[in-house]
């Protein structure tokens, strides 16, 4: 297609374009080799920079690379770069990646530190040593034991102030006793007045 009589009538821009098309053809058929040799020509083989040059070169350098070509290949790369003075291509890149060069998007990094940034600081502590609660737990323990305690001897103590108040109660009347004690002392002393009085009686008869 690309040395259809009707291609050599179009310019050299447009033969360059016929190129381009009937090679990626060729590229899509599997038919690396034709593809290559559709891409060789005069514009090729110039070392005069068109606005085509570019483009021209950097397809051939594909479709070496794709053949297995890795040699020739990074040459065309080279010179697609000398040629691609608007960054039409990714020539630069392509080369940079044959010789193990790797790039950085360094705009993407500070935006995303920007975002970032504005993200919530969120910190994970997992060096902290482990609080021994066992100690707490224990000491929590005995004051529960303690409080369980002083509530018993409070509980006994009231026991025992019952027990006495019942006592207490429970006890003889000690005034009352001794009232009984001294109403028998009268009772007494007036039965031994009356056998006195008796006794003077009796005497006054014998007389």
């Amino acid at each position: 297609m690309a040395g259809a009589p009707e291609v050599h009538k179009l310019d050299k821009a447009g033969q360059v374009e016929m190129r381009l098309v009937a090679a990626g053809a060729r590229r899509d058929m599997d038919q690396l080799d034709a593809a290559i040799v559709t891409l060789q020509s005069p514009e090729l083989a110039s070392s005069s920079v068109q606005p085509w040059t570019a483009r021209l070169r950097y397809a051939y350098a594909d479709a070496l690379l794709a053949a297995g070509r890795e040699g020739e290949a990074r040459e065309w790369f080279a010179k697609a770069v000398e040629a691609d003075k608007d960054g039409s291509t990714d020539a630069s890149d392509r080369l940079a990646e044959m010789d193990g060069v790797e790039f950085v998007d360094a705009l993407g990094d500070e935006e995303g530190g920007h975002e970032g940034d504005e993200a919530p600081l969120s910190v994970s502590v997992t060096d902290e040593p482990a609080v021994d609660d066992s100690h707490d737990e224990q000491a929590g323990l005995d004051s529960d034991t303690d409080e369980d305690d002083d509530t018993s001897d409070e509980d006994d103590v009231t026991d025992e102030d019952d027990a006495t108040d019942d006592a207490t109660d429970d006890a003889p009347d000690e005034d009352a006793a001794d009232v009984d004690v001294t109403d028998a002392d009268v009772d007494v002393t007036d039965e031994a007045s009356a056998d006195s009085v008796d006794v003077v009686d009796v005497r006054d008869d014998k007389d």
